[in-house]
């Protein structure tokens, strides 16, 4: 059984409010990021090139529909998305 903790309502409306709050930064870094990635695509970068990320760490671009026109996910699908990894330091 868990363990309930009580807030007054000022506590309460301020959770509210950050929770919000959050949400809509979060919406923001997703444009940011977007952005991001379509200056990528626009700049030639095709599926499966690597970008460095620097300090040993890359970052692959890939195509979540080169084999499918479907992809299931329990959220929205870009069809491009950076997929990072740890990269070979020289």
């Amino acid at each position: 059984m868990s363990k309930t903790t009580k807030l007054t309502k000022a506590a309460l409306r301020r959770k509210a409010q950050a929770y919000f709050l959050l949400r809509q930064r979060g919406k923001e870094f997703y444009g940011d990021a977007d952005e991001a990635l379509d200056a990528l695509l626009e700049a030639g970068v095709k599926p499966g090139q690597e970008s460095d990320l620097g300090g040993g760490r890359q970052a692959t671009l890939i195509d979540n529909f080169q084999d499918r026109n479907t992809v299931f996910r329990p959220c929205g699908v870009r069809r491009f998305e950076l997929k990072p990894s740890a990269g070979e330091e020289s």
